[in-house]
């Protein structure tokens, strides 16, 4: 039986199982659903096929295709549902069954499909990382200066007992396959049985035209992505074996010749009808975070110590995160109270402190259980408020709203502005067999969401790249990756590499936080470069005294506001399927301001043989046209294409202009992205008219000699590049007739 389904056709066999084409190829083969039930598995071979109905719909504003295939076995109802999208070249599946107790083992059930066809593909998945990296990671550190190490290992001794509770927890939930890491890795594979564990995005190309396959979050399950011998399956959890799932969501598939837009689509269904927040305008100024500079030293005389330090060498610091370290806890790593600790106990009158020396937003960090191992008993937090959980730890009751509603009011109270909401991967160890997952996570993240609305700006989302989490996110704003950490150059290689390429997917649901760095890492460029094309925050976290002032004054405005694109940076077309640290190849990112694209390349090879990188328009998806491409950090510049070598860790900021009437804007030099710094241009036959967004050195390609130069002190030009020095935000160039 042929069927059409928005953008896609499916042809059944008798059992009910479906081969899935688009554009006439052939994507996936032998797709058909798998339920765990009572000892059996159980595929459509195993029921009776009872038929097909179509019909089609409209949700939140899309015209869907609905297809029914409906299935019996024993006197049970199956259905598995396709939802195709007219607008959009997706595909999304989920499970319906009428059994009556509980689906048996963790995976409920899911699709299970012949291997797909491909040479490479990238896993986004919550598996971890290997002992061999960790130990690299140490390894870097040993050449790390004393005044960096020294607090370091503080911490991490001080950190041992919860870091082995957290192993022994990740032990015990290994044999139930609920053993994610917090945070998302990219890892190339090219066959299906390599999917790492715990995958809940896969990107890859088939016959010419892109596959995005996302497993869906819903109905108390999360999914995830695997491979087995010559099938692919995406599987559902729910952590919870007494629970009955009448309905189990499956994923999406996204297919397009356009990689970003089947990258986008595949997310679809899971962002109809959400409603994001704004982007936090906190975040869209310079910051400055407690860890690395003061770890969990924080009180009320380092934190003004630190901001006065800043401020005094004219940093436009506008918004600070108060890190781990200020709460009041017991020696567990436990909250005690929703009040400061007495190292801190003048909070109040320490934001209004560094609120009159410029700074306008101030947060703080929590863990979304509390702290790292939840609530004390002795808290003075009424016990109604709490959950007694599966680890036998106290912890912000899911679904209550006092917990979160009477904490930020205290801290709103006290001028913060904003929470960083931590930890929240961890949930799973709280409610297995009592909650299951994924509406454990919804009904902690809601009260967040919803106290945060009535009484702060907003909330930083961190330790939440798990799907039951970052499926969730409404405020805009969830970190990317792992720890920055300073002064690594194997962590700077794994950083750059990490943060890209979730970009890819993380950028379909919020804006993706790089985290922090220091100004005066050996390694501080390319954090700082990738941190700003990134499209969200830029905030440093600085020893006093060591702040590198060349690099922080290229990070913001002298407003203190972020220079940042139009769209988070994604990995090049060339780059998506290819691993730049295993292979000779730079990895690259693009983004765009205006009609400006930019593209932003680094050397990142684990063994740091030099890398030649070429850019071209393409790269930044920009039309035919004439374009200029100007290398920032090595100021050359050519027609249509540019080449640079890249030693280990080096980079630079590719930007292409379109030439117009013999001229192209590059922009203001003395920031990270300098398309950002120009407001506007006008051109007439006798002259161009520019508008900055503040005074400063400009560069323009000018293929002509300008008869002179309003608005300026000075200029100078010199194969075919216009270099202004701009005294103030209007600038006019003659041209010369």
């Amino acid at each position: 039986m042929d069927l059409e389904a928005g953008n896609f056709e499916l042809k059944l066999d008798e059992s009910g199982k479906m081969d899935i084409f688009k554009n006439g190829k052939e994507i996936i083969r032998d797709l058909g659903f798998f339920l765990n039930f009572d000892g059996e598995k159980i595929f459509p071979e195993n029921c009776d096929f009872e038929g097909v109905e179509e019909e089609e719909k409209r949700e939140d504003g899309f015209q869907i295709d609905y297809i029914r295939l409906d299935y019996e076995f024993n006197d049970n109802k199956i259905s598995l549902i396709a939802e195709s999208y007219q607008s959009s070249p997706c595909i999304d599946f989920h499970v319906e069954n009428d059994f009556d107790k509980p689906l048996f083992e963790n995976i409920s059930g899911g699709l299970t499909a012949k291997e797909p066809e491909f040479d490479s593909a990238v896993s986004y998945n919550n598996s971890g990382r290997g002992l061999y990296y960790w130990l690299k990671t140490a390894i870097s550190q040993f050449s790390t200066p004393w005044f960096i190490l020294k607090p370091t290992i503080k911490h991490m001794v001080e950190a041992l007992p919860v870091a082995f509770r957290k192993a022994l927890r990740s032990f015990s939930l290994s044999g139930e396959g609920m053993d994610w890491d917090s945070f998302a890795y990219p890892d190339f594979v090219q066959e299906s049985v390599k999917i790492p564990d715990h995958t809940h995005c896969l990107f890859t190309k088939i016959r010419d035209q892109y596959l995005g396959a996302v497993a869906s979050t819903g109905s108390g399950q999360k999914g995830f992505i695997s491979g087995d011998d010559d099938r692919f399956s995406i599987s559902s959890m729910g952590g919870d074996k007494n629970t009955i799932y009448g309905e189990i969501p499956c994923g999406t598939l996204a297919v397009s010749e356009d990689p970003y837009e089947a990258a986008e689509a595949a997310y679809l269904p899971l962002n109809k009808g959400k409603e994001m927040w704004e982007y936090p305008e906190a975040f869209k100024y310079l910051g400055c975070c407690t860890w690395n500079s003061l770890y969990e030293n924080v009180s009320d005389d380092s934190l003004r110590g630190l901001v006065k330090h800043m401020v005094s060498r004219d940093i436009p610091l506008k918004t600070v995160i108060i890190d781990d370290g200020w709460q009041e806890i017991d020696d567990s790593k436990r909250l005690l109270s929703y009040e400061p600790s007495e190292a801190f106990s003048e909070m109040s009158e320490t934001v209004d402190e560094i609120k009159s020396m410029g700074v306008e937003h101030v947060g703080v960090w929590h863990a979304l259980q509390g702290d790292w191992e939840g609530v004390s008993p002795e808290a003075d937090i009424p016990e109604e408020a709490l959950f007694f959980s599966s680890d036998e730890e106290w912890i912000p009751s899911p679904g209550g709203t006092e917990f979160y509603e009477k904490w930020y009011e205290s801290l709103s109270e006290k001028g913060i502005d904003f929470v960083k909401v931590d930890n929240q991967f961890d949930i799973i160890r709280h409610i297995v067999d009592k909650i299951p997952i994924e509406e454990a996570s919804t009904n902690l993240l809601n009260p967040v969401y919803r106290g945060a609305n009535k009484h702060l700006e907003t909330v930083l989302n961190c330790m939440s790249m798990v799907p039951e989490c970052i499926h969730k996110d409404e405020t805009n704003l969830s970190r990317n990756s792992i720890d920055y950490i300073p002064y690594s150059k194997f962590n700077a290689k794994h950083h750059l590499r990490f943060n890209i390429y979730n970009s890819l997917w993380v950028s379909n649901i919020t804006h993706p936080d790089y985290d922090m760095f220091q100004s005066h890492d050996p390694y501080a460029r390319p954090h700082a470069l990738s941190k700003i094309l990134s499209g969200g925050p830029v905030y440093l976290t600085d020893m006093i005294g060591k702040t590198d002032e060349e690099i922080v004054k290229k990070l913001s405005f002298d407003d203190g506001k972020i220079p940042r694109p139009d769209e988070p940076a994604k990995p090049t077309e060339d780059c998506l399927l290819k691993d730049p640290y295993t292979k000779k190849k730079p990895l690259k990112a693009f983004a765009k301001v205006g009609e400006i694209g930019l593209v932003e390349a680094f050397n990142i090879h684990k063994d740091g043989a030099e890398e030649t990188v070429t850019v071209k328009p393409t790269d930044a998806r920009l039309p035919e046209d004439d374009y200029v491409v100007y290398g920032y950090f090595s100021e050359k510049h050519s027609k249509d294409k540019l080449m640079e070598s890249l030693e280990e860790l080096e980079c630079e900021l590719f930007i292409i202009s379109s030439i117009s009437k013999g001229f192209a804007p590059i922009g203001l030099l003395d920031i990270y992205n300098p398309p950002k710094g120009i407001e506007n241009v006008e051109m007439t036959e006798e002259k161009i008219d520019i508008t900055l967004y503040q005074s400063g050195e400009c560069a323009f390609y000018c293929e002509f000699e300008p008869e002179k130069v309003d608005g300026v002190e000075k200029y100078s030009k010199e194969d075919s590049i216009l270099k202004i020095q701009a005294e103030d935000t209007e600038v006019t160039i003659y041209r010369n007739e």
